[in-house]
């Protein structure tokens, strides 16, 4: 079915609004001077919620599903974040972001209907490390990385997120996924124009968090869902942006470093990105020729 103008508003219109809004109250204009990483979770958590609402509506509170939990987590995330303005200290960082990024999957899978509790135990503590462990690697990554390469190269990945999702059985949830590239897409604009930072302190932290979230939706309740191999490359892309960190490519926000990042990180989403676009020929191909008969 073609997206309906309703449809794109909210996927890309009001997300898009929101961030431009969001980057303003930043103030970019202030050429060298990070951006708050809370316009940025801002940017990211409100484009999911829009895109949300205009795919499964307001859920009620408390979720009956999985994928209903997304549209409330995202609360505490821009809540931790937007407390980061304030609270400098580091302790505060690391831990508030460890408990958070640690109880979304318990909050998520504690009554997701599992072969065993033994294995719903080691996805909920599998998800946690996972998510706390790719934050703790992407957070001092968006510090040293200044200006627009990184939320832009979030963008692509959060992007061909939604296809893998997608084609692994979850139409309506894929398109919420990919919608929030338009928002990081802002975000790199206005880094770039600023040439500070954009999503550390706080929006790595509400990246990771959703990222995380979507990706456990996507391969348990998808059909077939997203496969594990898919997953895990999509999960270590952003990560593989730490290559444009290596001595000799000049300053932080150097096109050099850009280019380097930009590479490796599309390089790792090539199988994925295959993989969902092989996918959904596939299904559009016998769509087609079921109505030719």
């Amino acid at each position: 079915m073609e997206p309906t103008p309703r449809d794109i508003l909210w996927l890309v219109g009001f997300p898009v609004l929101l961030a431009v809004v969001a980057m303003l109250a930043a103030r970019p204009w202030r050429r060298g001077r990070d951006l708050g990483g809370w316009a940025a979770a801002v940017a990211i958590a409100g484009g999911l919620q829009f895109a949300f609402v205009n795919q499964f509506g307001v859920p009620q509170f408390p979720p009956a599903t999985v994928q209903a939990w997304i549209f409330y987590i995202v609360v505490p995330l821009v809540l931790v974040a937007g407390a980061m303005a304030f609270v400098k200290a580091k302790s505060f960082a690391i831990s508030a972001s460890g408990i958070l990024l640690g109880a979304i999957p318990f909050v998520m899978l504690r009554r997701f209907n599992f072969e065993s509790d033994q294995l719903r135990w080691t996805w909920i503590a599998g998800g946690a490390v996972a998510m706390i462990a790719w934050w703790a690697a992407m957070e001092p990554l968006a510090r040293r990385s200044r200006g627009g390469s990184l939320p832009l190269l979030l963008g692509i990945v959060i992007g061909v997120t939604g296809l893998a999702i997608i084609d692994g059985g979850i139409k309506t949830l894929g398109f919420a996924t990919g919608s929030v590239a338009f928002p990081l897409f802002v975000v790199a604009m206005a880094a770039t124009w600023s040439r500070g930072a954009s999503v550390a302190r706080g929006g790595v932290l509400t990246f990771a968090g959703l990222f995380g979230a979507l990706l456990i939706c996507g391969h348990l309740l998808g059909y077939p869902g997203v496969p594990i191999l898919d997953l895990s490359l999509l999960a270590l892309a952003p990560l593989a942006a730490w290559l444009g960190e290596v001595p000799g490519l000049g300053k932080a926000d150097s096109w050099k470093r850009a280019g380097v990042r930009t590479v490796v990180v599309l390089a790792v989403l090539a199988l994925p990105a295959f993989h969902a676009a092989t996918g959904l020929k596939k299904t559009a191909d016998e769509t087609f020729d079921s109505y030719s008969y």
